[in-house]
């Protein structure tokens, strides 16, 4: 098991991101473009030892775009069964939590960076997450 804030690499139940390029060309000019980066994701219901790591491998993680909200998804179990659904009466928050069975849900996003934009300053810009997140 590793830290419990790589743990809790992107703790999400609903989650959407925009991906915001802040180009500055001079001290006087900055331009900014937005670009959805909803599509393409990576999922991981648990933790994974090393999950933040780039080279990570991750090719058994289920795709999925945003938003996407885990903590209430119906996951198929064996033979297309349903586990547990999203609530069980032991859920540790109960009647607080709407008896939902929480825990740690793992996002992943390859991409890459345009040569051009070498240098310049980025920002992606989630619109609900659940609780604690860590990005790396």
């Amino acid at each position: 098991m590793y830290p419990k804030s790589i743990s809790r690499f992107l703790i999400c139940c609903l989650i959407s991101g925009i991906f915001v390029m802040s180009c500055q060309r001079n001290t006087s000019q900055i331009s900014k473009r937005t670009i959805s980066f909803d599509a393409g994701w990576l999922f991981h219901k648990g933790s994974a030892e090393g999950a933040q790591q780039m080279d990570f491998a991750d090719s058994g993680w289920r795709s999925l775009d945003l938003p996407h909200d885990w903590g209430i998804e119906d996951l198929p179990g064996q033979n297309g069964a349903t586990v547990n659904g999203p609530f069980s009466r032991d859920a540790i928050g109960k009647m607080r939590t709407g008896y939902t069975t929480g825990g740690t849900g793992l996002y992943r996003k390859h991409f890459t960076v345009d040569p051009r934009d070498a240098g310049k300053t980025a920002y992606i810009q989630f619109d609900g997450v659940y609780m604690i997140a860590d990005v790396w």
